[in-house]
């Protein structure tokens, strides 16, 4: 499977809209963990967040979504960070991507 990102922003009125699809990553050790950071606007408040994992690679070993978090670790970029695990807590090396969906009101809180 060719490693594809795609990204779609769109802001009207003071709202945001972010979907997209990106390839998560294998955390060091933890090859039945995936994780994606995506940057995202300066929200007034916790967007809403929808994630799906899924892989073109290994139909048999099926991720699932464990935690959504807001990633304030550099403080000039604000990150949604998606983590999932696999359901048989089996590790894998086949790639894994994520499609997402966040949407809410940006600008000064």
């Amino acid at each position: 499977m060719a490693k594809k990102t795609k990204e779609y922003r769109l802001e009207m009125n003071g709202f945001h809209i972010i979907s997209g699809s990106r390839v998560m990553e294998i955390p060091d050790r933890a090859p039945f963990v995936r994780q994606l950071r995506i940057p995202i606007a300066p929200f007034t408040k916790r967007p809403v967040i929808t994630a799906t994992v899924y892989s073109s690679d290994s139909p048999g070993n099926p991720f699932v979504v464990v935690a959504i978090d807001l990633d304030r670790t550099d403080p000039l970029s604000l990150a949604v960070k998606i983590t999932a695990q696999s359901v048989a807590t089996v590790g894998s090396h086949d790639e894994y991507l994520c499609d997402f969906v966040m949407m809410g009101p940006v600008g000064k809180p």
